[in-house]
């Protein structure tokens, strides 16, 4: 077949494609929005608010308020396992290297959960308190919201450095399997 070998060039596009982008968010530090991923990662911490909210029976607060950034970091998550899983790792690695791009968020929302700088939505003015302002304030953490976003930062950044690594190694040593179709049995 004279397409039988596209993966490999196609992983090794979107890998060169995922350094181009880890090279744009390492060094545009002060805005961490900069691709559609952090448009659908919103969507997730929003949906998050909601699914915790069901499965809480609306009593639980700070469930509800976590429960934004559980859904958000657990999304990708949960698929790089399946895909981990299903011996699809170059797949894995990308969906991991999207979890350290939302960490990167999720720190700089920690960070400003008492300067409250970051605009959340397009309507809402800066000083509206976020999910990590009541989060840290309930925990008495909410003078340490730098340090813990920064750490969270750090994380996120370590992170897609290391999915990178790994979705470069797969993106050239990953076997493809392919089955071959069976011959029907008209039997």
């Amino acid at each position: 077949m004279p397409f039988q070998n596209w993966r490999k060039p196609l992983r090794i596009g979107v890998f060169l494609f995922l350094v181009f982008l880890t090279i744009v968010i390492l060094f545009n530090a002060g805005d961490y929005r900069v691709s559609i991923l952090d448009k659908v990662a919103f969507h997730l911490h929003e949906a998050g608010h909601v699914f915790f909210q069901i499965i809480t029976l609306f009593m639980g607060r700070f469930l509800i308020l976590i429960g934004g950034t559980v859904l958000e970091v657990g999304f990708p998550l949960g698929f790089a396992f399946l895909l981990f899983k299903n011996q699809a790792f170059f797949s894995g690695s990308c969906f991991i290297w999207w979890a350290g791009k939302i960490f990167i968020g999720v720190g700089a929302y920690m960070a400003d959960a008492r300067a409250q700088k970051i605009v959340l939505f397009p309507h809402m003015r800066a000083g509206v308190p976020g999910d990590w302002y009541y989060i840290f304030e309930s925990l008495g953490l909410l003078n340490f919201d730098v340090i813990i976003g920064t750490l969270v930062k750090i994380f996120g950044v370590v992170t897609m450095v290391a999915a990178l690594w790994l979705a470069g190694y797969f993106a050239w040593h990953q076997q493809d399997f392919v089955e071959e179709p069976e011959e029907p049995n008209l039997l």
